[in-house]
Parts: structure tokens; C-alpha cells; sequence
């Protein structure tokens, strides 16, 4: 009994010591989809690379064409992580996670001369014809 406590003591506080200082260190390096070089995106790609680079964290960039495009690459597993425009529909993959938001993608839209006797009523929807929206604006908000 004793020899077995013996030798398995230090066995174990060998692994535990080993699994506490390797299992839990954050990777040295990641690859990331930021989009269209010069895009909203990618600029904050940047700065997450300029950020990370201060832990020692080295960040590859990896150009795409946009969030779909994105998508395709986590699922594939050629990037660790992405930049992905909410709002897609994404695959029921259970090991991709969301992170969080940095920006607010908000769209208004308004029409001038869009008045209430154009509109339609269908199943308890309002709609209005695409002809009678004279001058539509479609921008996020200033």
C-alpha cells in the first residue's frame, strides 16, 4: 500500500502539474477570416492582431470575401476563428460559438411619397408595391 502511494503520488502530481501549465495555455498563434482587405472587418482585425501581439499571440489574417465566405472556412476548419455579419444563417454546428458583437449592422429605410392608400394587407402583414416606393433609401444610420 504505501509503495503503491508511493509511486502513484508523484505520477499524479507530475500529470496534474503538466496538464495545469500546458492544457490551459492559450495558443501561440491563430488564424483569423476578417473579410475584404480594406473592409470594416478587416481593420478590426487589425487591431485585434496589434492587441494579441502584445500577449505574445501571433494573428494571421486571412483574407476572404466576405462572411459567408468566413463561415465556410470555420466550418472547414482552415481558420481558428472568424468575423461573421449577423444576421446568416449559420450551420448547426455545435462547436462553433458566438463571442460577442462590435457593431450594430442597423438598417433604416424610408420612402417619400409612400402614402397609406398604396399600402396592402395580406395575412395581417402590411406591404406596399415596389413601384410605388418612389425614392428609396437603404443606409445605416448617420
Amino acid at each position: 500500500m504505501r509503495l503503491a502511494l508511493f509511486i502513484l503520488f508523484p505520477i499524479i502530481f507530475v500529470g496534474l502539474l503538466v496538464f495545469l501549465i500546458f492544457g490551459l495555455k492559450p495558443p501561440n498563434s491563430i488564424k483569423l477570416a476578417a473579410g475584404i482587405n480594406g473592409g470594416g472587418y478587416c481593420q478590426v482585425g487589425q487591431l485585434y492582431k496589434a492587441e494579441l501581439a502584445r500577449d505574445g499571440i501571433q494573428v494571421v489574417l486571412v483574407e476572404t470575401e466576405g462572411s459567408v465566405e468566413n463561415i465556410q472556412r470555420l466550418v472547414s476548419g482552415e481558420v481558428d476563428a472568424a468575423f461573421v455579419q449577423g444576421g446568416l444563417e449559420l450551420p448547426q454546428d455545435e462547436s462553433l460559438q458566438s463571442l460577442g458583437a462590435f457593431f450594430l449592422n442597423r438598417w433604416w429605410c424610408s420612402a417619400e411619397s409612400l402614402v397609406q392608400s398604396e399600402l396592402m394587407q395580406e395575412n395581417g402583414e402590411t406591404y406596399a408595391l415596389l413601384q410605388d416606393l418612389r425614392r428609396l433609401v437603404l443606409a445605416p444610420p448617420l
